[in-house]
């Protein structure tokens, strides 16, 4: 709202606590009648997904649960991973029907939720939609990818294959690549790692600082400082940044 934008916000509701293995969560018990519950489909199975609005402030958040599908963050099935992000995709474009949103942008965060262009670019109901893409984790091992699956279990429409299929793999980075409008890194070296990754895509991907980028954010005394091969200590830095306790 304060940049004069009408955004939400979609998150899955992990069942089991990321910070406790041991600890389960009941979502009907912590948030009480979901605002909707929508069917989703993966592999012939059928599912059917609660959505709570979850919103704290003016920012509209909304929470997808199902004890099955989203019943952990680091699961190491990968069935049941790709099951999750298949299954969340669907979810959005009802929830956005049922609150009445139009939404005309998409913003991906990270390559797990790729399948979501396909649901909305082939959806009437999304004006003229736009995909923005912001990857955080420049490294192989981060981005999702699945060796043992086929393209046509997924029941995505078939001319999406060869964006999803990279190196005989499903790839959601290299889909979440081809179907962006525009990609970004966090910082101004993320984005150059990613050009040089993806050379492919290197003419529409740029960077966004969000506060992990030192050398922007570093106060020019101590960068210069530092330029010059010297090491602050702590009264060195209090008294650059004008501190007093």
């Amino acid at each position: 709202p304060d940049v004069g934008m009408d955004a939400t916000a979609f998150v899955p509701g992990y069942h089991t606590a990321w910070f406790n293995r041991y600890q389960q969560i009941d979502y009907y018990k912590e948030l009480g009648i979901p605002m909707c519950t929508v069917p989703a489909y993966f592999d012939g199975e059928r599912f059917g997904i609660s959505v709570w609005n979850v919103s704290r402030g003016r920012q509209p958040i909304f929470l997808c649960a199902h004890q099955e599908v989203f019943d952990s963050l680091y699961t190491e099935d990968r069935r049941k991973r790709l099951r999750q992000e298949v299954v969340f995709a669907q979810v959005i474009p009802q929830a956005l029907k049922h609150i009445g949103f139009r939404a005309n942008r998409f913003w991906l965060n990270e390559s797990h939720t790729a399948f979501l262009w396909p649901q909305v670019a082939e959806d009437s109901y999304f004006p003229a939609p736009k995909l923005l893409f912001t990857n955080h984790t420049p490294e192989k091992s981060g981005m999702e990818r699945f060796y043992d699956f086929r393209f046509e279990s997924l029941g995505v429409d078939e001319k999406y294959k060869n964006a999803f299929i990279d190196g005989g793999v499903i790839d959601l980075t290299h889909a979440a690549l081809s179907f962006a409008h525009q990609v970004n890194g966090v910082s101004r070296e993320h984005g150059q790692i990613l050009r040089e990754m993806f050379p492919e895509f290197a003419k529409k991907i740029t960077h966004d600082t969000n506060g992990t980028d030192i050398q922007f954010w570093r106060n020019p005394h101590l960068a210069h400082h530092a330029k010059c091969g010297g090491r602050c200590d702590r009264e060195q830095c209090r008294e650059r940044h004008g501190y007093s306790p």
